[in-house]
């Protein structure tokens, strides 16, 4: 919203609004068609390692910023 309101005209804004829209619909196209996978187990044992391995370099980088 910043980067949009900091151009100087109306059609750069709605530009970047479109722009990034489309770029942000291509991630979610796929969302539908995931649950054909959810009843596979190693998706499943995938998905919570990784959310575990996010959770640690989230407390990690907290850490880190409070002992600073």
């Amino acid at each position: 919203i910043t980067k949009a309101a900091s151009t100087h005209d109306i059609a750069s804004s709605i530009l970047f609004f479109v722009m990034f829209f489309i770029g942000t619909s291509l991630f979610f196209i796929p969302l539908p068609f995931i649950g054909i996978f959810k009843r596979q187990n190693v998706l499943r044992i995938t998905g919570k390692f990784a959310a575990i391995l996010a959770g640690l370099i989230y407390f990690y980088k907290g850490v880190i910023m409070l002992i600073n």
